[in-house]
């Protein structure tokens, strides 16, 4: 009987695992999973980096059409101007020319 209960012993440490290599799997999923949040991690940063950096990239090019449309109105208010004040000097020369005919 104690030859029973000794061969059930050893049957039943045979069956039993041994709690170092389940610390060791724990230890090991562990460790994986730590390293998979944090390459989602570093993945979600450089998403989040591109992103901001695409918008920023975008900002910018909206400042930069807009500084042109803004130059390019005002160059041509300018010669609009320009163009007034000509017409204003042939309206007034032209005025001169026929008050001088009727003078004469």
């Amino acid at each position: 009987m104690l030859e029973d209960l000794g061969m059930n012993e050893n049957q039943d440490k045979k069956w039993q695992k041994d709690p170092r290599l389940t610390m060791e799997m724990r230890h090991k999923q562990v460790k994986e999973n730590r390293l998979r949040r944090e390459k989602e991690l570093e993945r979600q940063r450089i998403e989040k980096t591109l992103k901001k950096s695409a918008f920023l990239e975008a900002q910018y090019l909206v400042q930069e059409e807009k500084k042109r449309k803004a130059l390019e109105a005002k160059k041509e208010e300018e010669e609009i101007q320009r163009e007034m004040v000509k017409l204003r000097r042939e309206i007034i020369e032209r005025r001169r020319t026929v008050e001088e005919a009727w003078k004469m």
